[in-house]
């Protein structure tokens, strides 16, 4: 489950609200300051952690990390992302961590440093390049800032297999005629043709056809050493894009900008029709295929963006146009992936298993029930693995439309079981469609520029004044002419979800319908290697396991400047003895007043508070350890009229 976590910080006074649920990507904004000596950098500080996270010989997950910010002291400000340093050594992290930093300076990637499974936590300190965003931080200045975390998983580099073969059950599939490639085994630039496909229905792509027979092979554009062909290094979202991201994408639009992003009219005070369903044009949950976002109904004026909400924010966001997917992913610093990346991914560098999908075999289980609160635990039917079939689900909040994302992966899963992509991404297959970036040098005969799609360029995080994206290299907002479908989804049948299936893999079609979704990724740095930390020997089939929705975090903190004080100040206190069994003291410096209606909040490593005493008095606090489990745990003392006096960490043995 996504949770939004307030933060508060008046006069560096800061309170964190605590985490709902342990299944999750947490990301805790934990404190702030500016970089001694300068004016124009920030330190800011938060809490990382999640479940089921691995590193073995092949690949690990990590957090895309990212930071968004509003500046209150500007009139009509709007939401930008914050530049951040470009080299690693200028963040910090635990020794759990290891972080890349983007070249671009729109996020970072953090993920463990050494092999292993399960929880992953510690603290990730990173530095905001206010200078790159002509933003001082001085007494003037009043920003609220949201810390994003997005769940990815790295794909290595590798060569990887084509279809080769002509398969009745799919459709416009890769095949090898005549020389073309039954693999990719490097980024280099191919010729016009080096790819070719079955032409079953002409959607799959036009140009460059090749007769035999009387058959015709339509070819792919010519692909430069800049077209992602999947071989290089790159990451990948582990989820589908949900409703509660594409929730919070939302609430930081301008109304215009959120006008073009939804389906319903909404410039007036009430949307249009009484439709508060408005990304599913709906007027009921029942007319909205398990679509939850939501508009309120009246008193929306017409000036100020909308507040959206949504009930179900960890289920797969659909009804997604081309414009969405791609609108998002900029602002995200991500960017679409290439239809051949989608195959590497899915298949990894095993050999092609006919009709296969994600998980590896041709075998389908469709998803019948739905077990438990739809609230980010709920799971489904224990043979399945992929949504299709436009199933009418029995249980939960019931109808037809895609599932939360992860739900197929549990605690003991394999690959298959799951559903999992090679490489441990879930739901390539099923639920919601993949947009991709096709190989086709045409669209019903009109070009596709297919060839101008650059793995070298991102989203830059800003949106045009109407809510497109703005990179001049992705298929455009208006005819999407480059962009496809690649993977099927919940309301058509197995086939279409297999892994070579390219029912519409050179067809962009731009209208809105139930079953659409998103997923992006991001090129690897060349500092993002093996290098990096160190990986292990052996292939981890955690990577196939799960539990909650762990995919998505946001922690939020408003910053009031008011005499910025250095963060030796917000950690005014020792604790002793530290590492302790039993019980630690915590005593304030000298130079910091005792407290005198103070309170502890103790939380452990994922954010979740695990103690708070109250009506503190005096310069120590006495912590008696308890029932509390072995591990790392962040302490927080604040006094009344004061705000946040001393914070630090203290270990249970």
């Amino acid at each position: 489950m996504r949770h939004f976590f307030a933060c508060s910080l008046a006069a560096l006074a800061v309170l964190l609200a605590p985490a709902a649920q342990a299944n999750n990507l947490q990301v805790q904004v934990s404190t702030y300051a500016t970089v001694p000596g300068t004016a124009d950098q920030l330190y800011l500080t938060v809490n990382l952690g999640w479940e089921h996270s691995w590193r073995d010989s092949e690949n690990w997950d990590a957090a895309w990390v990212f930071v968004k910010y509003l500046d209150r002291s500007t009139p009509g400000a709007e939401w930008r992302t914050a530049t951040l340093a470009t080299a690693d050594a200028d963040h910090l992290v635990t020794p759990s961590f290891v972080l890349n930093a983007a070249a671009d300076g729109k996020g970072a990637f953090v993920y463990r440093a050494t092999p292993g499974n399960g929880i992953v936590n510690g603290l990730v300190t990173l530095r905001w390049n206010g200078a790159a965003d002509g933003v001082q931080f001085n007494a003037m200045s009043h920003f609220d800032v949201r810390v994003l975390g997005v769940e990815m998983v790295h794909i290595p580099e590798g060569p990887f297999n084509l279809n080769a073969l002509e398969s009745g059950p799919l459709t416009n599939e890769f095949v090898s005629v005549q020389g073309s490639l039954s693999s990719v085994t490097s980024e280099g630039a191919l010729p016009a043709g080096a790819i070719r496909w079955v032409n079953d229905t002409g959607t799959g792509g036009t140009g460059h056809e090749l007769s035999v027979g009387s058959v015709s092979y339509p070819g792919s554009a010519a692909l430069p050493p800049t077209y992602p062909k999947g071989y290089a290094a790159m990451y990948c979202m582990k989820y589908e894009t949900t409703q509660g991201q594409y929730t919070d994408f939302l609430n930081t639009l301008t109304r215009a900008q959120q006008q073009r992003r939804v389906a319903v009219d909404i410039s007036a005070d009430a949307p249009a029709g009484g439709k508060t369903y408005v990304t599913a044009d709906a007027t009921t949950a029942a007319q909205a295929f398990r679509n939850t976002i939501q508009c309120p109904a009246f008193g929306m004026g017409t000036i100020d963006p909308v507040v959206f909400f949504c009930d179900r924010p960890d289920r797969a966001h659909n009804f997604a146009i081309w414009a969405d997917c791609a609108a998002y992913l900029d602002w995200a610093g991500l960017r679409p992936l290439s239809e051949l990346e989608y195959e590497k991914i899915a298949r990894g560098p095993l050999p092609v298993v006919a009709n296969e999908l994600a998980g590896g075999t041709s075998a389908t289980t469709a998803a019948l029930t739905i077990s438990g609160p739809e609230d980010g635990t709920e799971t489904t039917d224990a043979g399945a693995a992929y949504a299709y079939g436009f199933q009418n689900f029995v249980g939960g909040d019931a109808g037809n439309g895609p599932l939360r994302a992860g739900i197929f992966a549990t605690a003991a899963t394999t690959r298959a079981q799951a559903g999992a992509g090679y490489y441990g991404v879930l739901e390539l297959s099923g639920n919601v469609w993949e947009r991709c970036v096709t190989v086709a040098d045409s669209d019903a005969f009109l070009p596709t520029n297919a060839a101008a799609f650059s793995s070298l360029v991102h989203g830059d995080g800003l949106l045009d004044a109407q809510g497109n994206h703005d990179v001049g290299t992705w298929p455009n907002s208006t005819d999407v002419r480059g962009s496809n479908f690649r993977g099927g989804n919940w309301s058509r049948p197995a086939e279409w979800a297999a892994v070579s299936d390219r029912q519409y893999g050179g067809s962009a079609v731009a209208g809105r319908t139930s079953h659409r979704g998103i997923r992006g990724g991001r090129s690897a740095s060349s500092l993002s290697g093996p290098a990096h930390g160190t990986n292990g020997t052996t292939f981890d089939a955690a990577k196939y396991t799960g539990g909650s929705y762990d995919g998505y975090s946001v922690g939020a903190v408003t910053v009031i400047v008011v005499g910025l004080r250095d963060e030796a100040a917000a950690r005014a206190a020792t604790a002793a003895p530290n590492p302790t069994a039993t019980a630690t003291v915590l005593r304030l410096d000298e130079a910091t007043p005792a407290l005198l209606d103070g309170t502890l909040t103790l939380t452990d490593a994922l954010g979740r508070p695990v103690r708070t005493i109250s009506h503190l008095s005096g310069e120590a606090v006495r912590v008696e350890r308890g029932a509390v489990a072995p591990g790392v745990y962040f302490y927080q003392l604040t006094d009344a009229g004061r705000g946040r006096v001393a914070t630090g960490r203290v270990v249970f043995e």
